[in-house]
């Protein structure tokens, strides 16, 4: 089985300065993101997750099946 995931990074909202979120609250500008890092997000985080269990127990149930001759 091969898993294929695909994700689109999102800013790190957490970098940015207070003031920053109060001046966009307020409507003056909104938050510069394009200086910010890139990460995955919280969803997907989990669904690399998952598909990486998913292989493990895939592998685990191979070795077994071969080692216990099922």
């Amino acid at each position: 089985m091969n898993i294929l995931l695909a994700f689109k990074a999102e800013p790190d909202a957490g970098m940015l300065a207070e003031k920053e979120w109060q001046a966009a609250a307020q409507g003056k500008s909104g938050p510069d993101i394009s200086l910010l890092r890139s990460l995955l997000g919280a969803d997907e985080q989990a669904a690399a997750g998952a598909a990486v269990g998913a292989e493990k127990k895939r592998y685990a149930d191979v070795f077994n099946r071969v080692e216990h001759g099922g």
